[in-house]
C-alpha cells in the first residue's frame, strides 16, 4: 500500500500519526502566535483596487486560524460517557452543498468543481512570482447551462436568461485582510453571436477589447467553461431533464482552498461540530481493503449519513449496521489523519503550509500495482503561492 514520507531525503520513512499528533499537541493553544509565512501583499489577478467589490467576513488569516485551532481540539477531545449515551445519528437534509464533480487540474491551472446545489466554480492555481494571490470564480445554477453547453444546445459561456445570477469572483492579495468579492453581471460576459461566425471567434474577438483584470476575469470565465463541459462529458449527467434551482437571497457556498497530501464563522464546541460521511457499503469497503480495488457497482451503491462526531468517536449509542459503516470506512482514522493536517496548519501558521512534513493517507484506498505511482503534494489558492512537490511511493 502507498505511504507518505517524512520528507524528501526519507521516502521509506512511514509516518506515523500517533507521532505526528503527539509532536503538534505540543505548544499548540489558542492563544499562540506561530510563524505567518503568507504574510505578504501580492498583485491583485482578477479583482483591482480600483472595482467596486465587497469584503467577505471570515476569510481573514485571523479567522482562519481560529476556526482550524477550533476544529483541531475538536477533533482531539474524547468525549465523556454521559455525553453519548442519548448520541442517535442524524439524517437530514444537508446544510450545506456537496462537491458532485471535479477536475483536478492542480499542476497548472486549478480545480474545477460542480456542487449539489448547481454551483459551478474554479480554485485558480498561483503562477507568477508576482501574482501569488489566492482567488476562486463562482456561477450560480450553472448545471443546467452547462450540461447544454456540452450537448452543443447553449453557446453563452454564462447564463443569460432573465434571472440569471452575477458571476463571483474572489480574491485574496494580503491574508491578513478578508477576501475580495466583486459580482459582475451576466450582460458584462455575453457573447456577440450575431456579429461572429462562432462562439470561439466571439470570445476572441471579446477578449481583444479587454485589458487588466478585466481580460484574466474573461480568461477565467473561458477555463472554466471547457472545465465544466469536461465534467458533463466525462462524468456524465445524473439529471438532464430539468435545472437546478436555489434561492438567491441563500448563503452562497464556494471552494477556494485545495490541496493534495500524497494522494465556519463562530466557536465550534463538541456538541455542534457534525461529520458528513459519504460512504461505501461495508462489503465493498473490505473487498477494497482486500484487493485494493473498488468496483463501479460499489460506487454506485455509495451513500451518506451523517453523524455527530461524539458518535464517531465513541459508537456506544449507534445501531450495529452504523458502526460497521464507520469501522469499514476507518472513518475515525481519516479524522484522526485530517486532524494531524490541521495540526501541520496551525504549526506552519497559515492555511495549506505544512513544512517539511510529508503526510499522506496511507489507509483504506485504491491501489495500482501495476502501474509506477508517485505521490503528489499539491496546492491551489494556498496563501502566499502554490507549490507542488512528487515523492516516489513505497509499496508495502
Amino acid at each position: 500500500m502507498p505511504t507518505a514520507a517524512n520528507a524528501i531525503q526519507q521516502a521509506t520513512t512511514t509516518v506515523s500519526l500517533a507521532e505526528v499528533e503527539k509532536e503538534f499537541a505540543k505548544g499548540l493553544s489558542i492563544q499562540d502566535q506561530p510563524p505567518m509565512p503568507c504574510r505578504r501583499t501580492y498583485k491583485p489577478r482578477i479583482v483591482e483596487d480600483r472595482d467596486k467589490y465587497t469584503r467577505v467576513h471570515g476569510t481573514s488569516h485571523t479567522h482562519v486560524s481560529r476556526s482550524l485551532r477550533d476544529l483541531h481540539n475538536a477533533l482531539g477531545q474524547t468525549p465523556s460517557d454521559s455525553s453519548t449515551t442519548s448520541r442517535r445519528p442524524v439524517d437530514k437534509p444537508q446544510p450545506y452543498p456537496r462537491v458532485e464533480k471535479w477536475v483536478d487540474y492542480a499542476t497548472k491551472h486549478g480545480i474545477a468543481y460542480l456542487l449539489t446545489d448547481g454551483s459551478l466554480g474554479i480554485v485558480l492555481k498561483s503562477k507568477e512570482e508576482e501574482n501569488k494571490s489566492s482567488g476562486c470564480v463562482v456561477i450560480r445554477n450553472a448545471k443546467r447551462h452547462t450540461e447544454l453547453r456540452t450537448r452543443g444546445r447553449e453557446h453563452q459561456f454564462v447564463p443569460q436568461a432573465s434571472g440569471s445570477s452575477d458571476v463571483e469572483f474572489y480574491e485574496q492579495i494580503d491574508p491578513v485582510e478578508p477576501m475580495r468579492r466583486l459580482d459582475v453581471p451576466p450582460f458584462e460576459l455575453e457573447l456577440d453571436l450575431d456579429n461572429n461566425s462562432s462562439a470561439i471567434s466571439a470570445a476572441a474577438a471579446k477578449a481583444a477589447t479587454l485589458r487588466g483584470a478585466e481580460l484574466s476575469r474573461w480568461k477565467e470565465i473561458t477555463l472554466l467553461d471547457k472545465f465544466g463541459k469536461y465534467m458533463h462529458k466525462q462524468m456524465g449527467s445524473s439529471d438532464t431533464s430539468s435545472s437546478v434551482s436555489s434561492s438567491s437571497d441563500s448563503v452562497g457556498h464556494l471552494i477556494h482552498f485545495y490541496q493534495r497530501l500524497g494522494n465556519g464563522h463562530s466557536s465550534l464546541s463538541e456538541a455542534e461540530i457534525m461529520v458528513d460521511v459519504i460512504y461505501l457499503e461495508p462489503r465493498d469497503a473490505k473487498d477494497m481493503a482486500a484487493y485494493g480495488l473498488v468496483t463501479h457497482e460499489a460506487l454506485e451503491r455509495r451513500d451518506l449519513k451523517t453523524f455527530r462526531l461524539v458518535d464517531v468517536q465513541q459508537p456506544v449509542s449507534l445501531r450495529r449496521s452504523e458502526t460497521e459503516i464507520i469501522r469499514a470506512n476507518e472513518v475515525q482514522e481519516k479524522l484522526n489523519w485530517i486532524r494531524a493536517v490541521i495540526g501541520c496548519w496551525i504549526k506552519e501558521g497559515c492555511l495549506g503550509w505544512t513544512g517539511e512534513e510529508r503526510l499522506g493517507w496511507g489507509g483504506l484506498q485504491e491501489r495500482r500495482e501495476d502501474k509506477k505511482m508517485k505521490l503528489q503534494w499539491v496546492t491551489v489558492g494556498r496563501p502566499g503561492g502554490d507549490a507542488e512537490r512528487d515523492v516516489p511511493v513505497v509499496q508495502k
